[in-house]
């Protein structure tokens, strides 16, 4: 049986006041399912509370950083598959959780160069606090599962009594104990209080910035977009720290050292946005009709579908929901005529704090929508024009072709037509020819070139994840590309090389026509002479027009103002901390029972023979006023029930006040929008 007061002492301990600490970046090492789970879930919400910048390293997405132990022991910690994470965070303190494994010596070299402190805890079960002699690590004791009587739901009353200490029924004294100890937070802040101070400053209150686009499915074009992102924001945003809505959370966290989680996860989303000072969605071309109605239409936007526009205005209208900013950037529109995508694209403006697309004709495609939101929709450049490039790298090359294809599976003819002539201008020119991959999914198109060039023309096929130094030395070196992606032409007019635009969507035209270049984009079933004169005559040049030059710097100017823009908006947003709502907004105290006050003797109808007489008090208090005519009125629980089901029924009765105060938020809002549109 759970203690009978065990819901007063929780009460008391969520309301003790949480103990400033200066702000630390905090490593967190765990693993999804081991005993701990429960309370290593805890930590990262209890450090967040405590102002702390966690990145939460889950061992279980991250298998290569267990060894296993040559003698069959406990497996240790190598980080150096983490490594982007450790480069980008540079946490002042791992902590070591889960199965409390050790590092590594290489590993806990790393990280004390660093100047990281290391601590690691002890799993459930453990003796208590001690001294570990292979490594000389810190253990915290096992009264952190204290935590666990703060989980939704709790713990089952044998687990209660355990952590408590207690017997099986428990008794007030257990409860008055764990009252006095405190839960987690307590713990923890003792814990960062004891350890030396960070040796490197911190960047001040914690600002959560959420990034939602493609991150994590090896297209090169959106992974430029994310790094350019993360480098620009993290060298402008006082305590920036980054959490990706990724389509792999796993490959973000490995190649980008950035937070990830699964952007099509709406229970992640929602813990993730109640911390978010703002979020940008995009860039990329986000808004469009492609699978609207596969994903159920605009309905799919509650009924949790994983693609279309639909599911893209999930994580927006959850940050908005918590009170952080949201902002579109750099996205590409079209093509956009079904309704159902249009009205998720509506939403997802009408929350936007700023909205900016990549062309004239994205905006076009937009209108009239944008006259009905509160920001103006903004033309911007390609983020990508801003990355700044790294030194080409490579070793030189015979003269060749650079080529760029991505699967497409409709018209084979046209697309045999294509390579037969690549193949056949190669072979006239006495060049070679090197297959240029922006995702794995380009190889097999270009392997293609090999039976069209046969023994005369040299074809080489890249990798798809060969590093943008060694992509950048080949796009340089290239006496011409032709290529498909969007962005391998960006990059190698931003490297001022001719290309030839294959455009298989209308970004691809765009891109060309930005740069007065309109004349190099052709579609793919474009005739054979066609293709081989835009060719030739790209052959021709030994150098990109300067007013194509004058035009890319000025593209180049342009991506960096709109980076600065994100930047700066983001930098004077209000740093949040995770609102858990029963600390920060507990309940006010019930009003003290009053008597009610005699009635008011009637003045004197002879002094004052006009006045009309004064009503009688009531005998009993006024009715408490009724609730607005379209505000749901919600009837305050019943008393609860003592133990676990107590505590579940008040939960529910408080989340059922919250929906209907949320239904009516949005009813309100939406009469205020129609009354503006009138």
């Amino acid at each position: 049986m759970q203690p009978a007061d065990l819901r007063a002492a929780r009460d008391r301990l969520r309301l003790r006041p949480v103990p400033a600490l200066p702000a630390r970046r905090v490593l967190l090492v765990r693993r999804t399912g081991s005993p701990a789970d429960a309370r290593d879930r805890a930590l990262v919400v209890e450090l967040r509370r405590l102002g702390q910048a966690v990145v939460d390293l889950d061992v279980a997405r991250h298998r290569a950083v267990l060894v296993p132990a040559a003698d069959g022991g406990p497996a240790r910690l190598d980080l150096e598959p983490a490594a982007a994470l450790l480069r980008r965070h540079a946490p002042h303190l791992v902590l070591v959780a889960g199965d409390a494994w050790s590092l590594t010596p290489a590993a806990a070299d790393t990280v004390r160069e660093g100047g990281a402190v290391v601590v690691r805890l002890a799993p459930p079960g453990h003796p208590g606090a001690a001294a570990d002699g292979g490594d000389g690590l810190h253990v915290l004791p096992p009264a952190v599962s204290r935590s666990e009587l703060l989980l939704d739901p709790p713990p089952s009353p044998a687990r209660v009594a355990e952590v408590l200490g207690a017997a099986a029924d428990g008794d007030a004294e257990a409860v008055d104990r764990l009252a006095e100890a405190g839960l987690l937070e307590t713990g923890l802040a003792e814990l960062l209080r004891s350890l030396p101070a960070p040796g490197r400053a911190a960047d001040g209150p914690v600002r959560t910035v959420l990034l939602s686009g493609y991150y994590g499915a090896g297209n090169r074009g959106d992974e430029l977009l994310l790094a350019v992102l993360l480098d620009h924001l993290q060298a402008r945003v006082p305590g920036f720290q980054p959490v990706v809505a990724a389509s792999n959370a796993a490959a973000v966290e490995a190649e980008h050292g950035a937070q990830a989680f699964s952007r099509a996860d709406l229970d992640e989303s929602e813990r993730y946005a109640a911390l978010a000072t703002g979020m940008i969605l995009g860039p990329g071309g986000h808004w469009h009709d492609h699978s609207i109605q596969l994903a159920g239409g605009a309905a799919g936007l509650v009924r949790g579908a994983r693609v279309s526009p639909g599911h893209m205005a999930q994580l927006p209208l959850l940050v908005a929901a918590h009170g952080g900013q949201v902002h579109a950037a750099g996205l590409g529109v079209g093509p956009l005529s079904d309704p159902s995508a249009r009205a998720a694209v509506r939403l997802t403006g009408r929350i936007a704090a700023s909205v900016s697309v990549r062309d004239a004709e994205s905006a076009a495609l937009l209108e009239p929508m944008p006259t009905e939101w509160d920001a103006p929709v903004r033309l911007a450049p390609d983020l990508v024009y801003g990355l700044p490039l790294p030194a080409p790298e490579g070793g030189d090359r015979p003269p060749f072709l650079a080529v760029n294809l991505r699967p497409w599976t409709d018209a084979p003819a046209h697309r045999r037509t294509l390579v037969d002539t690549v193949a056949a201008v190669a072979r006239e020119h006495g060049l070679g020819i090197v297959g240029v991959p922006m995702q794995r999914t380009d190889v097999a198109p270009l392997q293609e070139l090999v039976d069209a060039a046969g023994d005369d023309v040299p074809v080489e096929v890249l990798p798809a994840d060969l590093p943008l130094a060694e992509l950048l030395g080949v796009l340089g070196q290239a006496r011409v590309l032709v290529a498909m992606r969007l962005h391998a032409s960006l990059l190698r007019h931003r490297l001022r090389g001719p290309a030839v635009g294959l455009v298989y969507d209308p970004k691809v035209g765009s891109h060309f026509a930005q740069l007065g270049r309109a004349h190099a984009a052709l579609p793919l079933d474009a005739e054979p002479a066609a293709l081989r004169a835009a060719l030739e005559a790209a052959l021709a040049e030994e150098s990109l027009p300067a007013a194509v030059t004058r035009r890319l710097a000025e593209l180049e100017d342009g991506a960096r103002a709109e980076l600065d823009r994100l930047a700066d908006a983001l930098a004077v947003a209000p740093a949040r901390r995770l609102d858990p709502g029963w600390a920060d907004h507990p309940a006010p105290p019930p009003p003290a029972s009053r008597t009610p006050p005699a009635p008011t003797p009637a003045p004197s109808t002879a002094a004052s023979p006009a006045a009309p007489a004064a009503p009688e008090a009531p005998a009993t208090p006024p009715a408490p006023a009724e609730p607005p005519a379209d505000r749901p009125a919600v009837a305050d629980p019943a008393p609860a029930p003592p133990g676990l089901r107590g505590l579940r029924a008040r939960a529910e009765a408080g989340r059922a006040r919250v929906r209907a105060a949320v239904r009516w938020r949005v009813r309100r809002a939406r009469r205020a929008w129609d009354a503006r549109g009138r």
